[in-house]
């Protein structure tokens, strides 16, 4: 079972990601948040739970209450150590330069993708985990 996890606030986004997903990888689990401060919350009960961590965590950059940026920031060392064999794509609507370079200098961010997830760029992710 490959797990993801979806951090986005935009419900048309938190319908389609999803199914697209489904389509490329039909043994998925598929937990979604509509923000960084919920996602936080998330992996702190995986973490108390001995849950293994998301293998691939999409995340938002333009969100309410904290950004894509800002929940990296929050995250405690433990729940970085819980996430570090996690993937994590920074999403975006809109391809910005700056968020891009932004996005480069995390460490934990594996891409940057514009928005919409496709089933052909799911599957050569996962393909990339073997």
């Amino acid at each position: 079972m490959i797990r993801f996890l979806l951090i986005d606030d935009d419900d048309i986004i938190s319908v389609i990601h999803p199914a697209t997903i489904q389509r490329a990888i039909s043994n998925s689990d598929i937990e979604i948040t509509p923000s960084g401060t919920e996602a936080i919350a998330l992996i702190d009960e995986l973490i108390q739970s001995g849950e293994a961590p998301p293998n691939f965590i999409f995340l938002d950059i333009n969100m309410p209450e904290i950004s894509g940026f800002e929940f990296l920031d929050r995250l405690t060392d433990a729940e970085r150590d819980f996430l570090k064999e996690s993937k994590i794509i920074m999403l975006s609507s809109s391809v910005n330069q700056k968020d891009i370079d932004r996005a480069k200098s995390y460490p934990m961010i594996r891409d940057f993708v514009s928005k919409p997830l496709t089933v052909e760029y799911i599957r050569a992710l996962v393909g990339l985990t073997n």
